[in-house]
């Protein structure tokens, strides 16, 4: 056997001994918790506005960026419906009406407190009941 053969047979010896350590090392390891984390079971849809969802609804989209959130959902029920709906939960928590723009398939209405605005916007194609809803919340 030569000394390079040696070498080698070393080196190979050394290399495997390493991957076996950093193995076990890997299967041993335990992240330390830096605080425990709560019992998580699901997300409830409302949080993305703190508003409540009508009943029946898809959600579609969701976004979030620095001037605030909005929410997309398509809802089995009539525009009409849906504003009525908003109107009444948002007139309760003190939000104002600060401006209305309707056309044939869609209705916005912009409502005000504090500084923040809500936009609740409907669409939806003549007789059909199926709407689409678009809640923006401004901050």
């Amino acid at each position: 056997m030569t000394t390079y053969d040696k070498k080698v047979i070393i080196a190979s010896f050394v290399i495997v001994q390493l991957s076996f350590f950093s193995y076990v090392n890997f299967l041993a390891f335990k992240p330390k918790i830096l605080r425990q984390l709560a019992e998580v079971k699901g997300a409830k849809t409302e949080a993305a506005t703190n508003l409540p969802y009508p009943q029946k609804y898809t959600k579609i989209s969701s976004d979030t960026t620095l001037k605030g959130k909005t929410v997309t959902l398509e809802v089995a029920q009539p525009a009409k419906d849906i504003q009525t709906f908003y109107n009444n939960v948002l007139s309760a928590d003190g939000w104002k009406v600060e401006s209305e723009s309707d056309s044939n398939m869609t209705t916005q209405v912009k409502y005000k407190k504090s500084g923040k605005f809500v936009t609740i916007t409907t669409a939806s194609e003549g007789a059909e009941i199926a709407t689409i809803l678009s809640i923006e919340i401004s901050n």
